[in-house]
């Protein structure tokens, strides 16, 4: 009976735990109870050796709740330099949600579609790694990020792809 009794007490906390946890909780979930968090990073976008044209990238706070998450444009560098880029901010984080931050990236790509080639503008979603946030004001370290955009990922992408207007 006593052995039946703790097994039981083990399934109950490991449910407590479980709902207490973030869903998705995976690489950069963050808490940080002092409400502030800094970020450190910088990297580069390429394929091989050569650097995707990058237009534009913006910094995402993303907030994980129990049952929802929900993302808030942070900040942005317009025109990054050779698909380069480096962030280096404190933002201000409350302390009852999980968060991690990603990065929204613009670039030049080419589409395939039945009527020939199209140059758009396509969106891509990279997380930020749990070693590139650190709790507080100050980062103590930079974390490299590099991304590398496959090229089969650029094809057939018309649903996230805005025509460019040429003037």
């Amino acid at each position: 009976m006593k052995l039946k009794l703790e097994k039981f007490f083990k399934f109950v906390i490991l449910f407590i735990l479980f709902l207490v946890k973030p869903q998705e909780s995976s690489i950069g979930y963050k808490h940080c109870p002092e409400g502030k968090a800094s970020i450190n990073v910088n990297g580069r976008f390429s394929s091989g050796d050569q650097p995707y044209d990058v237009r534009n990238i913006e910094l995402e706070e993303c907030r994980h709740y129990r049952f929802y998450s929900e993302c808030f444009w942070k900040d942005n560098i317009s025109n990054p330099e050779d698909a380069k880029f480096h962030f280096n901010k404190s933002y201000d984080v409350t302390n009852y949600y999980y968060f991690n931050f990603r990065l929204v990236i613009y670039f030049l790509c080419d589409i395939i579609t039945i009527f020939g080639k199209k140059e758009c503008i396509c969106v891509s979603k990279y997380s930020i790694e749990d070693n590139c946030v650190t709790c507080g004001d100050k980062s103590t370290s930079i974390c490299g990020f590099y991304g590398v955009i496959k090229l089969e990922d650029r094809k057939y992408l018309t649903d996230t792809c805005n025509y460019l207007t040429r003037i």
